[in-house]
């Protein structure tokens, strides 16, 4: 079971465990890997652009996680940017057969 985790508000996105390595199972994580090192790849083009202030990411086996903290004239850009990919994580983990593989909750920090 993979479990995501995704702020809109810190623009904060972690995925822990493996949805599945054997069989056709093998394809979700390969598919949420493909997600995840596309989202990276973006966001560092967006700071060879000079629209992100800080970012971390961390890709290993079974780990992904990614935060982004543009600069204020990009917020908007970088939230529709994660959003779609969010999109393709809630695709994936409302998909019938893939439901008991992949979990996603998204939060949203109250400002105050």
């Amino acid at each position: 079971m993979t479990e995501c985790r995704y702020n809109m508000t810190t623009l904060d996105l972690e995925c822990i465990g493996h949805a599945s390595e054997d069989g056709d199972n093998g394809k979700i994580c390969a598919a949420l890997t493909a997600l995840m090192l596309t989202l990276a790849f973006d966001i560092d083009e967006a700071e060879a652009n000079g629209m992100v202030k800080h970012k971390e990411i961390e890709i290993r086996s079974g780990y992904y996680h990614i935060r982004v903290e543009p600069e204020e004239e990009a917020r908007e850009q970088m939230i529709f940017l994660l959003g779609a990919f969010v999109n393709g994580i809630y695709m994936l983990s409302e998909t019938p057969k893939l439901k008991e593989h992949i979990k996603l909750t998204v939060e949203q920090d109250i400002e105050g």
